[in-house]
């Protein structure tokens, strides 16, 4: 678990390792550059973790960190996103990720970003059908589908398939 919101909701920089099999968990010794929480997640090839933006204690931020879990250490990276964004959904794509939806500092995003793991990011043209934050993202049958999520009007309860 990489931060998270602790109690009178303050952003937190510990990670936490759980171990299921043995029914115990952690915490590290690594801490997050910064305090945060609500970062899309996604894991490379070589077995890294990437926490793309995430909620700080200013509101949406645009760095990328990087977590290699051999050495057990976080790195902001060079990478940024397009702009800050936290509650964003990262889901596997052929040669990256799709980076949907989010928060940003005074809106919700509908764009879906193509990131592939050299930090290259492109919009890509087909939006979500909503601007939408904190939704589930699964892929099915070589569909994506959104499932929930927050609008500026309510708790959502529909799933779409994207691109819609």
């Amino acid at each position: 678990l990489f931060g998270g919101r602790g109690a009178n909701d303050q952003r937190l920089d510990t990670v936490i390792q759980l171990d299921v099999g043995h029914a115990r968990c952690d915490e590290l010794d690594a801490r997050l550059p910064s305090p945060r929480s609500d970062m899309a997640v996604a894991t490379t090839a070589d077995g890294q973790v990437l926490l793309l933006g995430g909620d700080g204690p200013h509101g949406p931020m645009a760095d990328i960190v990087r977590f290699d879990p051999e050495r057990m250490v976080l790195a902001k990276t060079a990478m940024r996103l397009t702009g800050p964004v936290a509650d964003m959904t990262a889901i596997p794509s052929d040669d990256g990720w799709l980076l949907m939806g989010g928060r940003r500092p005074r809106s919700l995003r509908d764009e879906v970003d193509h990131f592939r793991a050299d930090g290259t990011i492109r919009r890509l043209g087909q939006r979500l059908p909503f601007a939408v934050s904190g939704a589930s993202i699964v892929t099915m049958g070589g569909h994506v589908y959104v499932l929930g999520g927050m609008t500026t009007k309510r708790i959502e309860n529909r799933m779409v398939r994207w691109p819609w």
